[in-house]
């Protein structure tokens, strides 16, 4: 009876995604204008309506600023030029008004336009044209535009210009076309049974065409059901654009496991999501082993199909840890063990990975424990838009390094939010253009949390915790710990709680700009709290930074301070960040800049020389306070050995380790400068606290060299005592730190 319910339950769910259809509605030829706009009634009808609409203007110049429909914004899809003579241009609308209305297009100066409009139902509404593409062909009888759908029951729609008369081809069902000179045509060809490549043409006499095509996937079915006895990964690849998956339990009824063996791929404006605690896994269970020694084997495990053809990825490893490269992981009850590089290096918490023979060995024995091998390579990755994923835990996924068990690198406003996610290899999740991650618990990732580059994403109101792992090996140098965020535009870190990461906490690397990293409170973390890398203009402010850096392998490297990502905030070699009312304890330094050599950077990710230099640092009005001895907390400016950057008031180059650049006050130079900051350590004044490049001196130094002047110490025995009686930590003298706008 089971299984006939389940049998049923999916011929209802294929029957609701076939019952809509993609449909042609009309079609308007605009006629021919020469101007600055152009105006085309068009009349639209029916439910889930698509308008596209393509422009042709007679120019050698992109002047066609934008197209409106009943006032309404069209998205452009795309723009070239054809044959270095004119512009083709393609524009879409998802929900245009019905009825009759002016579709609007507009030049920034007097051009010749031509429009053609034309409208379709039974479209997704979100994330609207799934693919597009275009190309030109010059001196040809013909042009052939393929494409390739994503959805079952897709239509493509094509615009075709072309330098002579032309006609419609192999699947091309003419909609509309210049009636003036024969030119261009608008057409479209469906539905498309299953997903695959399709193939428009349009003839002529030997000439030059311009062609822009798009895919339409029908609205389908918006709420579909999966069940554990589903294929998850088969249901989401056959579904619909905008459609919402819920995952279900049967057994337990609250709280079960989705166990996937490769990654769904979401489309545009999907939403996947749970009301009762499912949790999606990436791994298999592995069974019946057989005794081999010391260890126990397990044959027949295969990974994947690929067989690891990408393991040449440039991963570092710990000393000993080699096979930290491989996305793979073994846990037993949960707990990780050490991948190893033979059979005979098995022992207890380590086991070996015959990828040829595909035998598993293990070195403990697993009588009445659950030993899984993680095995998909994302639990979701795609590059469609506007995906939401909710309320999902998401556990033991074999993603590379640098990778993320959600991979939305490439796609733009996907949310996440009250999600949990753990055990994965690489990163928990990687983000891209405008995504939001929210109040979600990102925790006991074996490389790292949170990673990801793009604009205007937004990171909130999550607990960032126990990211890598010692027993996996990822160095942490190389990238490792609670986050990293790459080639961002006006990111956003706002109020999570980041601790007890084994490597950085919250870290901005390469090429961040417009950055704000704010009300967060960041403790516990083996290397510094912040860092702010070879990046631009960043704002680090009323955060809550504890006990940071504390185990970094170089605390005490040459005696130096501020020299290594130890302190509760590091900027390295970046430019323009202010950092302030910040409340800072217990770190291993507090906040530093470092000055680097960081060229060879700036020519491979293609920045100015001079863009990574520490320069327009304005550290202000921060609560710094250590209980440790005398000289063990840094605070200041120091350079690495290869620095040869360092100016002086002249501005001329006076050594590798010359101090003058610190010294300067603000409007000179590099304009590095603390104003107003507050210390309290354990023997105040003279504490060897503040650093200048390779030395250091006291706060009254200190203050003569123009830094702090506004600011001041507490000296003298107890004055950390003094501290924690003005400023005690609790969530209210966290408040008061928001004294500065």
């Amino acid at each position: 009876m089971r299984r006939l319910c389940l049998l049923v339950a999916c011929i209802i769910w294929a029957v609701s995604v076939a019952e809509a259809q993609v449909a042609f509605n009309a079609a308007t030829y605009g006629g021919n204008t020469t101007g600055t706009s152009q105006t085309t009634s068009h009349t639209t009808a029916g439910t889930n309506r698509f308008l596209a609409v393509c422009v042709w203007a007679d120019t050698a110049s992109d002047l066609i600023s934008g197209v409106t429909y009943n006032g309404v914004s069209m998205t452009l899809v795309d723009k070239q030029l054809h044959t270095g003579l004119r512009y083709h241009y393609l524009f879409g609308l998802m929900n245009p008004a019905i009825g009759a209305n002016n579709v609007v297009t507009s030049a920034s100066s007097s051009t010749f336009i031509q429009t053609l409009v034309a409208s379709y139902t039974g479209v997704a509404q979100a994330g609207q044209p799934e693919a597009a593409i275009k190309t030109t062909a010059t001196a040809q009888t013909s042009i052939t535009t393929p494409l390739t759908t994503v959805t079952a029951n897709a239509w493509t729609v094509n615009c075709v210009g072309s330098g002579a008369g032309s006609a419609a081809g192999t699947n091309f069902t003419e909609r509309t076309s210049d009636t003036d000179f024969n030119t261009v045509r608008m057409g479209d060809f469906g539905p498309q049974a299953s997903p695959a490549s399709v193939s428009m043409t349009v003839t002529s006499a030997s000439t030059n065409f311009s062609s822009q095509m798009i895919a339409l996937a029908p609205a389908g079915s918006t709420n579909v059901t999966i069940a554990q006895a589903d294929d998850a990964v088969a249901v989401v690849a056959g579904g619909g654009a905008g459609t919402t998956y819920t995952f279900s339990c049967t057994s337990p009824a609250t709280s079960c496991t989705h166990r996937i063996t490769s990654p769904m791929v979401p489309k545009a404006g999907d939403t996947l999501t749970t009301s009762v605690g499912a949790i999606i896994n990436g791994s298999i269970v592995l069974t019946s082993p057989t005794v081999d020694g010391s260890a126990w084997r397990y044959d027949s495990v295969t990974a994947r199909s690929s067989d690891h053809a990408h393991t040449g990825t440039s991963t570092d490893c710990d000393a000993g840890v080699s096979r930290c490269k491989y996305p793979e992981d073994l846990l037993i009850d949960n707990v990780v063990k050490r991948h190893v590089t033979s059979t005979g290096a098995v022992t207890t918490g380590t086991w070996f990975y015959d990828y040829a023979a595909n035998k598993v060995y293990i070195g403990d024995d697993p009588t009445g424990k659950t030993v899984e091998l993680t095995v998909a390579e994302n639990a979701f990755k795609s590059t469609a838009n506007n995906v939401t994923i909710t309320n999902l835990t998401i556990e033991k996924v074999a993603v590379l390094a640098q990778f993320g068990a959600i991979e939305a690198d490439g796609s733009s406003g996907w949310t996440v939010g009250h999600v949990e996610i753990r055990y994965a290899h690489g990163r928990g999740i990687s983000l891209g253009d405008a995504a939001r991650l929210h109040h979600s618990y990102i925790h006991h990732n074996f490389q790292m949390g949170i990673g990801g580059g793009g604009d205007n994403t937004v990171v909130e109101e999550n607990e960032i915790a126990y990211n890598r792992s010692a027993v996996v090996g990822i160095d942490i140098g190389w990238e490792a710990g609670g986050t990293k965020f790459a080639f961002t535009n006006n990111l956003i870190v706002r109020n999570n709680r980041v601790h007890h990461n084994d490597g950085l906490g919250l870290w901005t690397d390469i090429s961040n700009r417009g950055c704000e990293i704010y009300g967060n409170r960041v403790d516990d973390n083996t290397w510094s709290g912040i860092m702010h890398e070879i990046s631009g203009a960043c704002i680090i402010r009323n955060n809550v930074i504890r006990r940071n850096g504390l185990t970094h392998p170089n605390v005490a490297i040459g005696g130096k301070k501020c020299f290594v990502p130890d302190s509760g905030i590091f900027v390295a070699a970046a430019a323009n960040v202010e950092v302030y009312a910040n409340y800072l304890e217990g770190n291993a330094d507090g906040i530093c800049g470092l000055q680097q050599d960081r060229s060879s950077d700036e020519t491979f990710f293609g920045e100015a020389t001079g863009t990574y230099r520490l320069r327009g640092l304005n550290i202000h009005d921060n609560f710094i306070a250590s209980a440790v001895a005398s000289g063990t907390q840094g605070v200041g400016i120091s350079a690495d050995y290869l620095t040869t950057e360092v100016v002086d008031l002249s501005g001329t180059y006076a050594g590798a380790n010359d101090t003058v650049e610190v010294r300067q006050p603000a409007g000179t130079g590099y304009n590095n400068r603390w104003e107003c900051n507050h210390y309290y350590l354990s023997d105040g004044n003279s504490a060897a606290t503040w650093w200048l490049f390779l030395d250091y001196t006291n706060f009254a130094n200190w203050q003569a060299l123009g830094h702090d002047s506004g600011g001041g110490c507490t000296s003298g025995a107890g004055s950390y005592a003094a501290f924690s009686t003005y400023v005690p930590f609790s969530e209210f003298a966290v408040s008061r730190l928001r004294f500065v706008k």
